[in-house]
């Protein structure tokens, strides 16, 4: 993910003279709703929570405020740039979200609470002076009939008890997505397992917030 100020362009040549990629070409608006789940411009500057790396503009830091959408044409927010800055700069991490979704499902709840310890101080020794949050993972629901929780949400629950122990012991911030989805079927896509653009569009705009209440 790019990003640059409203009023300039990205030079791709540069880019990838910079990065030394050999190519280098925009997304498709269909390949931007398959990434994100979300339209184009209405995507927040945050890449890691569509697990994409994010390069900015130092030129952004002319501005003492920036402003983009969270998830919806309609909704904006304003941040601080010294707020944002360390969260978009390629290099920098100022803040991590993470969650271990659905990955891992074949090793057991001992093994996962057995390593997670393990992944936070990992993160802690490589970004010491990065602001973590967790985030809890979300509910499965039944393929074809939504209103039903999937039988795998019964894994979820365990390991966001064994997470939230963890964290709350290291005092890392939460942000209970799990909490947010479970009483909406619509924020699911027919598969059960992920987001539609309504729901992907709930979980930017609370992990938008969060981030804004973690950050100094």
């Amino acid at each position: 993910m790019f990003l640059v100020p409203a009023d300039r362009k990205l030079d791709s040549h540069a880019v990838r003279r910079a990065r030394s990629w050999r190519k280098l070409r925009f997304a498709t608006r269909e390949e931007v709703l398959e990434l994100t789940g979300l339209a184009p411009g209405s995507i927040p500057p945050f890449g890691s929570l569509f697990g994409l790396p994010t390069l900015c503009d130092e030129r952004l830091g002319d501005n003492d405020v920036i402003n983009f959408n969270a998830g919806d044409h309609s909704i904006s927010v304003s941040f601080a740039w010294h707020r944002a800055n360390p969260l978009t700069t390629a290099g920098t991490l100022g803040i991590d979200i993470y969650t271990n979704a659905w990955y891992g499902w074949g090793y057991s709840e001992a093994e996962y609470q057995k390593a997670f310890p393990d992944l936070v101080a990992t993160i802690r020794k490589h970004a010491p002076q990065a602001k973590l949050i967790w985030a809890t993972i979300t509910p499965m629901r039944q393929a074809g009939k939504l209103d039903v929780i999937a039988e795998g949400t019964k894994r979820v629950q365990a390991r966001n008890k064994i997470a939230e122990e963890i964290v709350a012991r290291e005092g890392i911030a939460v942000d209970d997505l799990y909490g947010l989805a479970k009483d909406h079927p619509e924020y699911w896509s027919p598969d059960g397992v992920h987001f539609n653009a309504q729901g992907v569009a709930a979980q930017v705009e609370q992990v938008t917030k969060r981030i804004a209440e973690t950050l100094p």
